[in-house]
């Protein structure tokens, strides 16, 4: 700690107790989430001291089951469309998928930092998805759901059209 300031050094930055927060941007960027200041997602639950973990999770890639869940074996690119019509019209609501894993799994990585729990965003434009109602009918989505475990890795994560219900 400085004792002047009462900032205290962390490697690369300061860090400001009093406001709970680095006082310079994250120097790896955006990568490091859309806050370039934050000290972590939850303060609760997220303990990094030397701001190096990275946990086990294989980010951007949307093969680890350990990082994604079912994302990507129920909701990716290789589903075929009977079989997401199929899951409609038995679960009863839409069902959709992502056009394309890698930028599906970068985005749903960065949806993942805001900490465990459900969150319901935009769908960003350069993410394309598609998915079925319960009569078959095509529908293409416009919100994305990703379901935050309280570890980090992420339960799954689907694109939807928040003019049907889910």
């Amino acid at each position: 700690m400085d004792r002047e300031t009462g900032l205290h050094y962390n490697t690369f930055r300061y860090y400001d107790p009093d406001i709970g927060r680095f006082t310079q941007p994250d120097p790896i960027g955006l990568l490091g989430g859309l806050n370039l200041y934050q000290y972590a997602p939850n303060g609760l639950t997220w303990i990094d001291p030397w701001g190096w973990s990275c946990g086990n999770f294989k980010w951007g890639n949307p093969k680890s089951k350990p990082t994604y869940g079912h994302t990507f074996s129920d909701h990716g690119q290789k589903v075929k469309s009977n079989q997401l019509k199929d899951r409609a019209r038995s679960k009863g609501h839409q069902i959709g998928q992502y056009d394309d894993d890698k930028l599906a799994a970068e985005f749903i990585a960065n949806v993942a930092k805001k900490g465990s729990g459900v969150h319901d965003v935009p769908l960003p434009q350069n993410i394309k998805g598609r998915g079925y109602l319960p009569d078959g009918t095509e529908i293409f989505p416009d919100m994305a759901r990703v379901v935050v475990k309280p570890d980090g890795s992420v339960r799954t994560s689907f694109p939807f059209n928040s003019s049907y219900p889910n």
